[in-house]
């Protein structure tokens, strides 16, 4: 039991006793598991294929940290796309949002930090005929077509979870969390009148992202504790004379 708590105690020193600084990037793919099960039975009634409920995005962030405190932001983007006999449907999720959080556990190659992200975002449809598209632009301005694009976006919160493991200056950053909202939306047309009758979105996705990590961290009170122990190391301990035999 005593040599149980001496471990324990080794280990929670050295989780929590480090403060690391500095700045990183990250960029890779991400996915995000989406109900259209709505969406989906308009689109099969009118003889359109099946969108995914795996909606796979691309996007990026930036993060500074200060003494194990993250601050920054990040946005991402994907799309889809269904066809019937003569209209191809393609519909985008995307976002961008601030985000906070604090180190919990601080290793030289492993950090994991608990934030919250804030901003807004959402999904954007846009019908437009396929089989007869204006192949010259003097074709465009004599039948510019009838492509249609509607949008439902708003506010939205983003708990997460992120692991990160720092290899010199490059390393890996995985990401899960469950993004709720947009809130108080409805389906709109671009000049923002409102679209009736329109399909259900739940307000809430499970989503993961696997990112390359690229940028610099510092843990001062780790190099300071080093040095220290490297002075103590190289310092001649001070000897008393002895005495002369007499």
């Amino acid at each position: 039991m005593r040599k149980f708590v001496v471990v324990l105690f080794i280990l929670t020193t050295a989780v929590f006793a480090r403060g690391t600084s500095g700045g990183i990037g990250t960029f890779g793919p991400a996915l995000g598991i989406i109900d259209f099960s709505e969406i989906n039975q308009h689109l099969q009634e009118n003889g359109f294929d099946k969108l995914s409920s795996a909606h796979w995005m691309f996007g990026g962030g930036g993060y500074a940290i200060a003494n194990r405190t993250v601050i920054g932001g990040a946005g991402w983007s994907g799309s889809q796309t269904v066809t019937s006999e003569s209209v191809a449907c393609e519909i985008n999720y995307g976002g961008g949002e601030f985000r906070a959080g604090y180190i919990i556990i601080d290793l030289p190659n492993l950090m994991v930090t608990p934030m919250i992200g804030i901003g807004g975002g959402g999904y954007t449809i846009q019908l437009e005929p396929y089989q007869h598209k204006p192949f010259s632009f003097d074709e465009l301005l004599k039948n510019p077509g009838r492509t249609s694009t509607i949008a439902y976006s708003g506010f939205r919160l983003n708990p997460q979870i992120a692991i990160t493991i720092p290899i010199s200056f490059i390393g890996l950053d995985i990401r899960g969390g469950y993004n709720l909202g947009p809130f108080t939306s409805r389906w709109r047309f671009s000049d923002n009148s409102p679209l009736t009758q329109a399909p259900a979105i739940k307000n809430g996705t499970p989503w993961l992202s696997i990112n390359i990590m690229l940028g610099g961290l510092s843990r001062e009170k780790v190099r300071e504790k080093a040095k220290v122990e490297e002075k103590k190391k190289t310092e001649t301990p001070h000897q008393e004379p002895q005495e002369e035999n007499k």
